[in-house]
């Protein structure tokens, strides 16, 4: 049935917001649909005119963890995708099911990124969970990167355990 319906075409909805089917797939949360979809071998990085989101942007706007874990470990061809991605999942409240996955898959893209994305956490006051694991990701900052951080998180306030693990740059980190 779903293969049929993939067939005949997209839902007037979607034609309406200018979807691809993947993207819709991730934003209505069809699991089944993307699994389908991704089987078939489309580009799990094509974005419509319309819609700019990554397909995998859009499973994390919409709460679609099982639909964004199909599509994590896909690697982008560009440091945009990552990018757009990486700032969905810091927008979100409970950011640490995303943030986990993603890092697993990209740990080394992530890391040699311009971008500091535990600055980025830091702003969107996130949990002390997401700090530790994008501390975890950074340990190796370059010295003005690392005292920019240092800086923003005395300054927001965070609790002393996520400080002194900030100033201590050679330590794993983890929760107790």
């Amino acid at each position: 049935e779903l293969e049929r319906t993939i067939e005949e075409g997209l839902s007037p909805e979607t034609v309406v917001r200018g979807m691809t089917l993947l993207q819709h797939a991730a934003a209505e949360d069809a699991f089944l649909a993307a699994e389908f979809l991704l089987k078939k071998n489309v580009d799990p990085f094509q974005i419509s005119f319309t819609n700019r989101n990554f397909p995998t942007t859009l499973a994390v706007r919409n709460n679609s963890l099982r639909v964004f874990n199909l599509l994590a470990d896909k690697a982008p061809r560009s440091a945009q995708v990552h990018h757009q991605v990486m700032m969905a999942i810091l927008e979100r409240n409970n950011a640490y099911d995303y943030l986990r996955t993603y890092v697993k898959h990209h740990r080394q893209t992530l890391k040699n990124m311009p971008a500091c994305y535990l600055t980025t956490a830091l702003q969107y006051q996130a949990s002390d969970k997401v700090l530790v694991l994008l501390i975890n990701l950074y340990r190796e900052f370059s010295h003005s990167r690392h005292r920019a951080v240092i800086h923003q998180a005395l300054t927001s306030e965070y609790s002393l355990a996520v400080i002194k693990v900030l100033l201590d740059r050679g330590a794993q980190v983890t929760l107790p």
